[in-house]
């Protein structure tokens, strides 16, 4: 995760730059931050790729929408807003790169997709779990009522062909700029609620 003091690289040091899966580390304040970071290591006329999650369930069964909750519940509460994740397009073109694309990727969950959704419901099911403790601390639940949940999840992948999305973006450099003097929002301070613009997934 790039600190406050910033990441330990020299101005324009890389012609790539890559970030991917930090949002649930990534407090809704330290965005900006974050992005400008990349703006300022990448060489002008460089490029930046940032490919993220906000781990939500697509298409989600009952229990999916609980689990859903709760996870939202637990970053929330470390200022993280994961809804953020599917707008830094736009931070990105505020920051002064240009050519921003993103990709919507949709990823199925469960052995019903074959050999994708069966790795990928397992690296899902693996972030929930290292959250296990935060879930049951933030959501005041028993060992027994998150697994029961989650079996419950898994259960119903299939009939609502549930899936989570993933999204990639491109942005760059323009050869003639500078490093932006972005200013620094603290952790703490009140972020700014967005809507994606991206439509339904």
């Amino acid at each position: 995760m790039v600190s406050p003091i910033g990441l330990p690289y020299s101005d324009a040091s890389f012609d790539y730059v890559h970030l991917r899966f930090l949002a649930l580390d990534v407090p809704a304040t330290q965005w900006q931050h974050v992005i400008a970071e990349l703006f300022r290591v990448c060489k002008p006329g460089g490029w930046v790729e940032v490919c993220e999650t906000d781990g939500m369930v697509r298409q989600p069964s009952p229990a999916s929408e609980i689990v859903n909750g709760w996870m939202s519940h637990v970053a929330a509460e470390d200022g993280v807003l994961l809804q953020d994740v599917g707008t830094l397009d736009a931070l990105m073109a505020r920051t002064g790169f240009s050519d921003v694309n993103v990709r919507g990727l949709r990823y199925p969950l469960g052995d019903w997709a074959g050999a994708v959704g069966t790795v990928k419901y397992r690296v899902y099911r693996g972030v929930v779990e290292a959250n296990r403790a935060r879930v049951l601390s933030c959501v005041d639940i028993t060992d027994e009522q998150l697994d029961h949940m989650l079996e419950e999840q898994a259960d119903s992948l299939e009939q609502h062909q549930s899936h989570v999305m993933h999204y990639v973006y491109t942005a760059q450099r323009p050869i003639n700029s500078s490093v932006l003097a972005l200013p620094f929002i603290a952790p703490g301070s009140s972020p700014t609620a967005r809507s994606s613009h991206l439509g339904p997934r």
